[in-house]
């Protein structure tokens, strides 16, 4: 009877262990200690993962693993420069076909493994997913990753948004993990949106001074120059005031030669609203007649340096005004007058009638960005002929923190009213 009981007691607990029938051969095997042959390992500081694994099933999918297995005596293998959470993200796509990745630094960090291992199918699965994460914080990273890894669909659509929005991605720190031949195909582009030439050569010496480091190089003028002198050849020289050459350092100024090449317009290119991080206001039951010639709409002042692209205006009018300016000035002495936009330029409108009112919601996108610093303080307004039959509802501001590429930024209204504006989109 005890015999039986000891018997009844191990078949429970195998059951308990199998998967059910219906799973395929590799899912029943990943990380199953039945007829395993092999043990993967993974080093780290800390300690030594070991992942049970059977040979045949590794070198089915990896031609770089099945050379490793090609002694009949190995019984261990090391996966080097892997993290043990993504030799597990291999492991169950080489097992069981499934991508698992919660965010954009596992699909980098598993793309990176699926490209060193060989794992073709995996490499393209990763870079489909890296496509839709794709962000003004990450654009960086991945492109540099899609060139090493040959994957011409994502890194098009990387290098699409970091032209678009060079103005921020030349200035960002993430510049500088890029590869040569990304940067590049970066300043060789007429299509690079940029506020000044003078940037590319303020980026150029950054990611040349860790270039450098990457290549085991010391620091010196010297090598800065032999790094970036590939470069020159493609700045637009022509393009920069007699104030920003002059800034150059005379060496480096010697070996740029007219060249006749021009960057496009700066401007807002509308796949940059995708990118865009809205700062909302609600609308409350209030409303202001325009009675005047000047209305303040919000002053307001942030803690975080951001370009603004665009915004949300709502109006109250029988007909849409023929005229209204908003204006957004910076309060200094002499003024800043950061844009003038006139709403009657305007092609999204949207009315809606209200109480034999029309409720003009107008999105306005900026022709070139607006660079707001932190802790100035922007007076955005609005001009109107007097006599002007039109409202401004009043806005409240409740949620003032956003999260933008350059992390996060807290906005301040200052005066107890705001009217009109609808939102601020910034990058």
């Amino acid at each position: 009877m005890l015999l039986g009981s000891k018997t009844y007691l191990h078949s429970f607990k195998m059951s308990q262990l199998r998967l059910p029938s219906f799973c395929s051969v590799g899912e029943t095997l990943y990380l199953n200690e039945e007829l395993r042959d092999l043990t993967v390992i993974v080093q780290t500081e800390a300690s030594q993962w070991k992942f049970p694994a059977h040979k045949l099933i590794l070198a089915s999918e990896s031609s770089i693993l099945r050379s490793k297995l090609e002694d009949d005596n190995l019984n261990q293998i090391i996966l080097d420069d892997i993290a043990p959470s993504t030799a597990e993200l291999l492991l169950r796509y080489i097992y069981c076909g499934e991508l698992e990745v919660e965010n954009w630094n596992e699909g980098i960090d598993l793309l990176d493994a699926a490209f060193k291992y060989e794992v073709e199918d995996l490499v393209q699965k990763c870079g489909r997913f890296l496509e839709d994460v794709i962000s003004l914080s990450n654009v960086c990273y991945i492109y540099d990753k899609a060139s090493t890894c040959s994957l011409p669909v994502l890194q098009h659509k990387c290098l699409k948004l970091i032209l678009d929005a060079g103005f921020v991605v030349l200035r960002s720190e993430a510049f500088e993990v890029l590869n040569k031949d990304c940067v590049m195909d970066i300043v060789t582009s007429s299509d690079l949106n940029i506020d000044s030439e003078l940037i590319v050569f303020e980026t150029l010496f950054r990611w040349a001074r860790i270039e450098c480091c990457r290549t085991g190089l010391p620091i010196t003028e010297a090598n800065i120059l032999t790094q970036i002198k590939p470069f020159l050849q493609h700045v637009c020289i022509d393009d920069m005031s007699d104030a920003d050459k002059s800034a150059l350092p005379p060496t480096i100024l010697s070996c740029v030669k007219p060249n006749n090449r021009n960057r496009i317009g700066f401007s807002v290119p509308d796949s940059l609203i995708l990118h865009s991080q809205n700062l909302e206001l609600d609308i409350n039951q209030n409303r202001l007649d325009f009675i005047g010639e000047h209305l303040s709409c919000l002053r307001f002042s942030i803690d975080s340096p951001v370009h603004l692209v665009g915004l949300r205006f709502t109006l109250v009018c029988n007909i849409h005004p023929l005229t209204l300016p908003l204006i957004l000035v910076k309060e200094n002495t002499p003024k800043v007058t950061m844009f003038t936009h006139n709403l009657c330029t305007t092609s999204s409108i949207q009315r809606t009638q209200i109480n034999q009112r029309v409720w003009h919601d107008v999105e306005i996108l900026l022709r070139q960005p607006a660079f707001l610093k932190a802790g100035d303080i922007y007076n955005l307004y609005a001009t109107m002929d007097v006599g002007t039959d039109a409202q401004c509802p009043q806005t409240i501001l409740f949620n003032n923190v956003l999260h933008t590429a350059s992390g996060y930024v807290n906005f301040t209204a200052h005066g107890d009213e705001t009217w009109g504006i609808r939102s601020l989109m910034v990058i």
